[in-house]
């Protein structure tokens, strides 16, 4: 089974401490889990970076995004969404807008699952922070299964120690680090918490693979029948003081008050 997943592929939102700590855990905890291939798509800086530390560990495929060809997959965004609004058709799709809501993530992974997966393989589609709570017996009845995608809830996770949020280390299993759960994402920014990660074939998501790009799938396509838990690994020192975006200064006004 293959894994795509988002590294940091928005220029504005570039983090590479935090993306390295991050795919050290990520990397082993889908690998255990059964996953065979990597399909890494980030800003052409983090790619470099990362590279070398991670490239003879793991069957990874790296996929630079530069800040060009991310400006082109912005554009053509704002340009589906202007031509489905003219037809009428935007309540039959999953779309955030155009102009400065224009995120294009998603159109990057719906075009990697068309270059890299066959019609009838499975996939996660995931950012760096998601980690699916599965077993390696249950991933592969629903690999061996006619399910076309599976449904998840995102839940918030964090460490404290005596000085606020735990610093993240490579050397210690992330889930003994941030062993708590906190309702952050929803609560600071009302932000959706829902997730489709697991798809099969060329099924299309949209942004934040928080739902299927076609609002009709979610009835025509047959799902799993368990809504599994992704543990949202964000809220440690390194990037929360890192934070970038209107995302990222919220969580930092809110640990500043806590």
């Amino acid at each position: 089974m293959k894994v795509i997943v988002d590294i940091g592929t928005n220029p504005n939102l570039i983090k590479i401490d935090v993306a390295d700590v991050l795919l050290h855990h990520f990397l082993k905890y889908y690998r255990n889990l059964g996953v065979t291939e990597f399909i890494l798509h980030g800003n052409d800086t983090i790619i470099n970076a990362i590279k070398p530390v991670y490239k003879d560990f793991y069957n990874i495929n790296f996929v630079p995004i530069n800040t060009e060809k991310y400006l082109e997959y912005t554009k053509r965004d704002c340009n589906i969404f202007k031509k489905l609004k003219e037809q009428g058709l935007l309540e039959l799709y999953h779309k955030l807008g155009c102009g400065c809501n224009v995120l294009p993530e998603w159109l990057i992974q719906n075009d990697l699952k068309r270059q890299y997966l066959s019609e009838d393989e499975l996939c996660f589609i995931l950012d760096l922070d998601e980690f699916v709570e599965l077993s390696a017996t249950e991933l592969k009845l629903i690999n061996d299964s006619d399910v076309q995608y599976c449904r998840g809830v995102m839940v918030d996770r964090i460490g404290y120690s005596s000085n606020g949020p735990v610093s993240l280390s490579k050397d210690i299993d992330i889930f003994k680090q941030l062993d708590q759960q906190i309702d952050i994402t929803k609560k600071i920014g009302n932000r959706a918490t829902n997730k489709i990660m697991i798809t099969r074939g060329h099924l299309e998501s949209c942004f934040g693979h928080h739902g299927l790009y076609k609002k009709s799938d979610i009835l025509d396509k047959k799902s799993w029948s368990k809504t599994l838990n992704v543990w949202h690994c964000k809220y440690f020192k390194q990037n929360i003081e890192g934070g970038l975006g209107s995302h990222g200064i919220k969580e930092q006004e809110y640990f500043k008050k806590t």
